[in-house]
Order: C-alpha cells, then sequence, then structure tokens
C-alpha cells in the first residue's frame, strides 16, 4: 500500500489528520460514506484548480494505508468522476460492479454506489415513498407531490430507496445500510424570500416539523428497519450511514426527524457539532446561510465503533464520514 501523507489530500478546511486506528489490521471494518453531488463542484474545481479534486482524492484515498474497506457514494452517477477514477475504483473493490441503486426508477442514472473488498450481498431493497402515511387517497396523494413539485425540477428525486446489505469479511457478518433521504428543506429555502427571520423559521422548520415529506419518509425508512432488524434493531450487526438531511440538534433540543431515526440506536458523532454541509469550496456555501450537520452514522448494539471521523475533503458539497467498525 502506497504511502502518503496526509497533506498531499486536497482539504476544503483544517483538518488535524487521520486517526491512526485506521493504519491497524485489527479485524474491523473501515467504511467510508460520501455524497459525491453527481460530481458538480469537482467540475467547478477543475475549470478554477484545473484539477479535480473529487477525482484526486479518491484515488489518493483508495492508494493509501487509510484504505477503507467500504465505500458507499451518495449522488453517484457515472460522470461524477473520470473513467479512470472509476476503473481505479473498482480494480480496487473488486465486489461493486452490480452495487449501483437508482434512487428511484424516474432517475435510472443517479443513485447510492457502493464499492466493497469484501462479498456484497443485497439482502433487501425497497422503495420509499414521502405523502402523508394515512394518506390513501390517490388524487390527494398527487396534489400533495405536486404542491412539493412546483417550480422545484429536482422533485423526482424525492423519493429514495432502503438498501440493507450485508458484508461478509473473513467469515463475520456486518449489515451496511447506505440511505440518502430527500431534503425538502432546499425546496423550502428556494420558496422563501431570505433574510435572518425566514433562514431562522427554516431551521426551526427542519428540526421540529412533524408533518413534512422527510418525517414521512424516515418513518418508512424506519418501519422497513424493523422489518430487517427487529422492533430493538438488534438481530444483526447494523451500521447505517449516509446524508440523512437532518441536524442532530438545535441549540441543546434533539430534533424530531433525529428521534425518528436514532431509536435504539448509537451515534459515535453524538458529541460531534462539526458542519458536513455545505463545504466552503462549494456553490451552495455561498447561495445557502445554512451550515448543517446533515451527515451521520448510526450502528446497533452488536456493533463497535473504534474510530470515527469527518473528513472535510475537497471536491463535494459534502465532507465525507469515515469509521471502523468491530
Amino acid at each position: 500500500m502506497t504511502e502518503i501523507k496526509q497533506e498531499q489530500f486536497l482539504w476544503d478546511k483544517e483538518f488535524n489528520g487521520f486517526s491512526s486506528s485506521f493504519l491497524s489490521e485489527n479485524g474491523g471494518l473501515k467504511i467510508l460514506w460520501w455524497n459525491v453531488q453527481y460530481g458538480v463542484t469537482n467540475r467547478l474545481l477543475e475549470a478554477s484548480m484545473s484539477q479535480r479534486a473529487l477525482d484526486l482524492n479518491l484515488r489518493m484515498l483508495v492508494s493509501s494505508q487509510y484504505a477503507p474497506d467500504v465505500i458507499a457514494l451518495g449522488e453517484y452517477s457515472d460522470d461524477s468522476f473520470s473513467k479512470e477514477t472509476n476503473q481505479l475504483l473498482n480494480q480496487r473493490y473488486p465486489f461493486s460492479l452490480k452495487s449501483f441503486v437508482p434512487y428511484n426508477p424516474d432517475t435510472p442514472e443517479r443513485g447510492v454506489m457502493v464499492y466493497s473488498k469484501h462479498p456484497l450481498r443485497l439482502v433487501n431493497s425497497a422503495h420509499l415513498d414521502y405523502y402523508p402515511l394515512g394518506m390513501q387517497d390517490q388524487g390527494q396523494i398527487q396534489d400533495y407531490k405536486q404542491k412539493w413539485a412546483k417550480g422545484f425540477p429536482p422533485e423526482r428525486f424525492f423519493p429514495r430507496t432502503y438498501l440493507n446489505y450485508e458484508i461478509d469479511k473473513d467469515g463475520k457478518k456486518v449489515h451496511l445500510v447506505p440511505f440518502h433521504a430527500l431534503i425538502h428543506a432546499e425546496k423550502l429555502m428556494l420558496d422563501s424570500g431570505g433574510g435572518f427571520f425566514t433562514t431562522l423559521y427554516l431551521k426551526l422548520t427542519i428540526a421540529f416539523g412533524s408533518e413534512n415529506p422527510l418525517i414521512y419518509q424516515l418513518k418508512r425508512f424506519r418501519k422497513h428497519l424493523e422489518g430487517d432488524f427487529g422492533e430493538k434493531l438488534d438481530q444483526f450487526p447494523l451500521v447505517i450511514l449516509g446524508d440523512l438531511n437532518l441536524p442532530r440538534k438545535f441549540s441543546i433540543f434533539t430534533t424530531k426527524p433525529y428521534k425518528v431515526i436514532s431509536q435504539a440506536l448509537v451515534d459515535p458523532f453524538e458529541n460531534s457539532e462539526e458542519v458536513t454541509w455545505p463545504m466552503p469550496s462549494s456553490e451552495e456555501f455561498k447561495k445557502f446561510d445554512l451550515r448543517m450537520q446533515f451527515d451521520h452514522m448510526l450502528v446497533n448494539s452488536k456493533v463497535s465503533v473504534s474510530t470515527s471521523q469527518i473528513l472535510p475533503f475537497k471536491g463535494s458539497d459534502h465532507a465525507a464520514i469515515y469509521t471502523l467498525v468491530n
């Protein structure tokens, strides 16, 4: 494995360095999540820096002593990074060639991609809609969806897919559930006129609103988790990670969507207040006043976490999150 110095990576803000735990060979499983934004910031940086930061960071990471066992990418498409980077990932992670899953049938080119060094099996998948759970009338359902679609082209990305993978590392099996929840907050922000009080209202709505598309989707997600892992989510080792598009806290208060998704689970980043979206080099950093930790990881009682870090890589509007589990 190539000896690569940490300062050779391109960082979007100050980073104190990889934990030495990621260098150990203790039989644990190293898992990285990164929302790569379909390569949007990657291409913009190429125009201004004459290099693609996303490509550089990914190639260096997988060729280094810090290489993950599993990489899950949100907002993935074939053109997120170069063909050469994709070829290297497929070479280093041989159990990944069929592990791309679209967010929904209307976006066959965009979704979640998982690269793995170890045998990977998709145990279950399910479509996750976002209209109110008790709504039965098809006319009402369509009206609800059209309300959110109005003036918001990315509406077609609102439905998402529940994914339950089983990873087998040397006979030890861990279930990985990579998830990218919808972001109704962006619709609210785009519909608003901006300003301090509007931003404050949006933050409160995101944190404590209970009747919105995100809450409805998270409740569906939770139902599928309980179907696969039991009501207490303790039947098999479970790691959930992804861009959940929700903050854990607002001031000292735990947010409503976080409560929905985190019951009976442990959060290795519980004491972290580090922002994962938007990263300083992205257009979103200039466009929105929000600064959120949207990317999260949760594990059940059958998994112990040795190390967890937020990696502020340059190349996307999101930071990556990296963890070592046993």
